[in-house]
């Protein structure tokens, strides 16, 4: 069961996984589901709309009166019944994630035992493949990460002493100067923008209290991101990386969070993104709408309807690698099976996520409405229902990358006969 396997990440790890704790605070918690705060400020919203007059209008006749009562306690009677459904619903769904959560962490052992020792020869098994496809353990999540992004940057400990304490020697330097100016340096001086990282610090994943001030994370993510803008100054630190680090700090220790980070912008795709080149980015873009005109092709000619580019929703989505708009439960998932299949899997989860939500995205009408569904989706999603969707998506790696040379390099052939 779900206490079984924190009990024994506390007791028989080095690590305590925050995924655990994240897990064991919602099965403590004494108040209500958030819902039922939701609706019990409705129901005293519409008791305050039915109140007496005011002194200065007339007062009601006994006839309006008892009309207006039998009026507010039939809406009284719909918000209740209405509580009560949206309350079974949150904990039928929390059910079935510990559910899903105890099913996977009975591969706790077989991971740890078959598995990752045997790392080099086990890895791209086929059984191993199906069995990470369900989604990883966390107990052993951030063990498989390590070894699936790899260090081929060479990073060591060494290097990240150097670049953390280059970065708090600057920070030192700017809190003796009484520096309040936090706009983004100039380019010319990106390491420099350790200046800005505390503050994009301060709204990452402000629901969870972990990473703002005075909290127990807080130190650990701006190190990572401080250290990470001295290792790579020509890139410095860019909005979005915060939610990267974080999620890798709630799965490792600080050293490897920087080494998977560091690994992890240096693929073609983040080396991109994180570069904020459009030129860089378009054939990124015009490969996802090649797949997606193909697989999805209703919400395609909406989406060109609306004039609804990809940059607008894929850009965020890729950046903070779903962590903004998903579940932290499910974006973990969806790292998951990213740390296995490589970057097309980003784009493959962006179609699964429109096709998921197709009635949703033919519903709005209008450019904004559209933008809202795309924004921010139900924290009640269902991961295995999103996944049901995500595997359906006809697209590997290698059809991927094929298709982004193809736009590359008839973009480079633009360019060179453009006059």
């Amino acid at each position: 069961m779900w206490y079984n396997r924190i009990a024994d990440s506390f007791t028989n790890s080095d690590y305590i996984h925050w995924s655990d704790v994240l897990l064991l605070c919602y099965m403590c918690r004494s108040d209500k589901p958030k819902v039922m705060s939701e609706h019990k400020m409705l129901s005293k919203t519409i008791s305050q709309q039915y109140q007496s007059r005011p002194e200065c209008l007339p007062p009601k006749s006994k006839k309006e009166e008892k009309k207006h009562k039998k009026e507010i306690h039939k809406l009284l009677k719909k918000v209740e019944r209405e509580t009560k459904k949206a309350e079974k619903k949150e904990i039928a769904h929390e059910k079935k994630k510990r559910e899903r959560d105890d099913r996977v962490s009975d591969h706790v052992q077989e991971w740890k035992e078959e598995i990752l020792p045997k790392w080099e020869t086990k890895h791209s098994n086929k059984e191993v493949r199906k069995l990470w496809e369900k989604g990883l353990p966390p107990s052993v999540r951030g063990d498989v990460w390590i070894r699936a992004i790899g260090n081929y940057l060479g990073i060591t400990k060494e290097m990240y002493d150097d670049c953390l304490s280059k970065c708090r020697a600057k920070l030192k330097e700017i809190n003796q100067e009484e520096s309040e100016s936090y706009s983004i340096p100039s380019t010319s001086d990106k390491a420099s923008s350790v200046q800005v990282i505390h503050l994009d610090v301060m709204r990452t994943f402000p629901t969870l209290g972990f990473f703002q001030k005075g909290c127990v994370m807080h130190n650990m993510l701006h190190d990572v991101l401080g250290a990470y803008a001295y290792y790579r100054p020509d890139v410095g630190y860019v909005q979005g990386m915060s939610f990267l680090a974080a999620v890798l700090l709630l799965n490792m220790d600080a050293f490897n969070a920087f080494v998977c980070l560091g690994n992890l912008l240096s693929k073609p795709c983040y080396s991109v993104f994180f570069r904020v080149d459009n030129d860089l980015m378009q054939p990124y873009f015009d490969a996802f709408d090649y797949f997606l005109k193909a697989e999805l092709p209703v919400i395609h000619q909406h989406f060109q309807n609306l004039a609804m580019l990809p940059h607008y929703y894929l850009m965020e989505w890729i950046i903070t690698l779903y962590t903004k708009c998903l579940p932290l439960d499910v974006s973990c998932r969806v790292w998951d099976l990213f740390c296995r299949d490589g970057e097309s899997f980003l784009f493959r989860t962006a179609l699964g996520i429109l096709k998921m939500h197709k009635s949703d995205i033919l519903e709005a009408d209008v450019l904004e409405d559209c933008g809202r569904v795309l924004s921010k989706f139900s924290e009640a999603i269902s991961s295995d229902k999103l996944f049901k969707h995500i595997m359906s998506i006809n697209l590997t790696e290698k059809g991927f990358q094929l298709q982004l040379s193809l736009v590359q390099n008839q973009t480079l052939s633009q360019k060179m006969h453009s006059p």
